[in-house]
Parts: structure tokens; C-alpha cells; sequence
């Protein structure tokens, strides 16, 4: 459970700190306020059409394949963003880094109920909502300490 805690710390903070940095990347290269907006709801519009029918795929296939498919493709986003300034790769970034997390988000769910017995379950989600906490405290954090 502490790989799953860590990972999960560490692909929210990803997640969280992209939607301050394409919106501000977005302005920096010109954006207007309403393209701005529509890159900011990519992050969650793709994956809410498609984290259903994901849902049911992890069931029968399992957690390990799309967990590893959504780390990566959260880091490779990033990391594209970052290497290839144009408006329309911040478009692609924020498609590709909402829907890699929402594949993450629901694998780390599926874990933390998988692993161990029933009576670990509680502790088990527990944690999990700890992690969140933990990244967005961080986060949080971080931005305090820049000003």
C-alpha cells in the first residue's frame, strides 16, 4: 500500500500543479480567457465521458496495466507541455493529463479496496484520502513558500 500512496501523492501533485501552469503557460502564449477556460476543462471533460466504461475494463482486467498506461501518461504530458510551446500542445497536454489521471484515480481505488482483508479496507481508504490531502497540502505549501 505505500507504492500506491507515494504513486498516488506524487501523480496528484502532477495533476493539481498543471491546471496553475497551462493556464498560466496558455496566457503567457497569448490565450484568450475563454481558451484558457476550454484548456482548463479538458482536464476533466475527456475523462468524464470515458471514466465509466474504464471502470469496467479495470474490473476485468486488472489494475496493474492501466495504473502503469496513466502514470505515464500523466509524466509524458507533462513533460511534452513543457518541451513543445504551442497552444495546441497545451490543449493535447491537458486531454492527455485529465484522462491518464482519472485512469490512475480509479486504479488506486480498485487497490486500496483489493489489498489485504475486509476489516483493512476502512484503513485502507483512509490512506488513500490521506494521500490526496497530503498533495494538495503540499502543493499548497510550496505555493506559500514562493511568495
Amino acid at each position: 500500500m505505500r507504492l500506491v500512496i507515494t504513486l498516488t501523492i506524487l501523480l496528484h501533485l502532477a495533476f493539481a500543479g498543471s491546471r496553475v501552469t497551462l493556464s498560466l503557460y496558455a496566457l503567457q502564449l497569448g490565450a484568450t480567457a475563454m481558451t484558457v477556460g476550454l484548456l482548463i476543462s479538458l482536464l476533466a471533460a475527456l475523462p468524464l465521458l470515458f471514466s465509466v466504461g474504464w471502470g469496467r475494463s479495470i474490473d476485468r482486467i486488472g489494475v496493474r496495466k492501466p495504473l502503469l498506461i496513466g502514470a505515464c501518461s500523466v509524466l509524458a504530458a507533462v513533460m511534452l507541455a513543457a518541451a513543445v510551446p504551442s497552444l495546441g500542445m497545451l490543449f493535447v497536454a491537458s486531454a492527455v493529463i485529465g484522462s491518464g489521471f482519472m485512469l490512475v484515480h480509479i486504479c488506486v481505488n480498485q487497490m486500496a479496496g483489493l489489498l489485504g482483508e475486509p476489516h483493512e479496507r476502512p484503513r485502507n481508504f483512509s490512506l488513500l484520502a490521506l494521500a490526496f490531502s497530503t498533495s494538495g497540502f503540499s502543493r499548497a505549501d510550496a505555493l506559500r513558500l514562493r511568495h
